[in-house]
């Protein structure tokens, strides 16, 4: 997993990276959250991705088009909620995130 994750971290760096290329990077994220959040959490945080990406994701939740996107990021980020330790990084961004996530999951049911 963590080489899966080394590789979409590195072209997540490109510049300018194109939005829909963005949101499925994005979606890498939130299915190694679904397969195993706690392993995932602690990759971001090892690298120092956790607020970015957690800032990127909430940037882009309102962008996601296709119903898949959304389920993406419901469900992985339910996962990561989920998770026994949340990382310090994460806290000061928790009402953010569940704004986000009810946002999110009111927007399938419009």
């Amino acid at each position: 997993m963590e080489g899966l994750l080394d590789l979409t971290s590195r072209r997540m760096k490109d510049d300018p990276l194109p939005i829909e290329l963005k949101k499925h990077l994005i979606g890498i994220f939130m299915a190694s959250m679904y397969y195993s959040a706690p392993p995932t959490l602690q990759y971001l945080e090892n690298h120092g991705m956790t607020s970015g990406l957690v800032e990127e994701m909430c940037n882009l939740c309102t962008k996601f088009s296709a119903e898949y996107e959304k389920r993406f990021f419901i469900i992985g980020l339910s996962r990561m909620l989920q998770s026994p330790t949340l990382p310090a990084s994460l806290q000061p961004q928790l009402i953010r995130l569940l704004t986000a996530l009810v946002e999110t999951i009111t927007s399938l049911h419009e």
